[in-house]
């Protein structure tokens, strides 16, 4: 009969838990779906967040200094020029992205669903006309950060739109986590004084749970009412978006 030889206090190995769960993606970037990854070399890997929080959430990897904390790894004058110059490509590649997206007001896409690349939604050259004329007006934006207590255990940056519409927005948390001090601008990841609260772990954890919730469009004060704040986020995108497609 066979027999468990299992270690009773055997834990899961890195790779296999959550925290490390970007790793595969660091290391064997070319083995990932193709619609996951939207770009590597030999330093960086960019993939779609799987659980995007705004219509564009895409996370850069760097594949070197990939366990360090952002607040310590960017310390490194020559590693953070480096990233900065992928951080502005990216930026730009999904504003485009995004300005497409925004062009095709008939489209059946849902904000709130998974599906980046319906059918349904052909560009054409009314489609390209809006793109250039838009450039993305405020208040809508592309920002370029990383959150002060990561949830993973590899270096990343968030590529992210400011209209936090992604399908896997759930809590106030995941929403102050993007909209405090809790996310750090990345210009600001190489000049963080030693005495900065965001490089305290409790008084950041703090500030996501307590703080109350902000609208990224109008400043709206929500406090704690999560389920109104999501339902005027998605007013406010449909509106911008009907009031950008009337210049075609």
């Amino acid at each position: 009969m066979a027999t468990n030889t299992t270690p009773r206090n055997s834990r899961p190995s890195p790779a296999s838990s959550f925290k490390f769960a970007l790793q595969k993606y660091v290391d064997h970037p070319e083995t990932a779906p193709k619609d996951v990854v939207i770009f590597y070399d030999e330093n960086y890997t960019v993939i779609r967040d799987l659980f995007p929080k705004a219509i564009i959430h895409w996370l850069i990897l760097p594949r070197k200094n990939s366990s360090k904390l952002p607040q310590k790894a960017f310390t490194s004058t020559a590693f953070y020029d480096a990233t900065l110059t992928m951080v502005e490509k990216m930026r730009l590649r999904a504003e485009k992205e995004l300005c497409s997206i925004l062009a095709k007001p008939n489209c059946k896409q849902d904000v709130t669903s998974n599906n980046e690349n319906d059918q349904n939604c052909g560009t054409n050259s009314s489609s390209q006309n809006l793109i250039e004329r838009m450039n993305l007006p405020p208040p809508l934006y592309i920002k370029a950060g990383c959150h002060a207590v990561p949830s993973m255990s590899n270096l990343h940056i968030h590529i992210i739109s400011s209209d936090m519409n992604g399908p896997n927005l759930k809590n106030k948390k995941h929403y102050n986590s993007f909209n405090t001090r809790f996310f750090i601008p990345f210009d600001e990841l190489n000049q963080l004084k030693p005495d900065d609260s965001r490089h305290n772990n409790q008084i950041m954890h703090a500030l996501i749970k307590d703080s109350d919730m902000l609208c990224s469009w109008c400043q709206r004060n929500f406090t704690n009412k999560f389920t109104a704040l999501r339902a005027h986020l998605q007013e406010e995108y449909h509106t911008y978006v009907k009031e950008k497609a009337k210049k075609l």
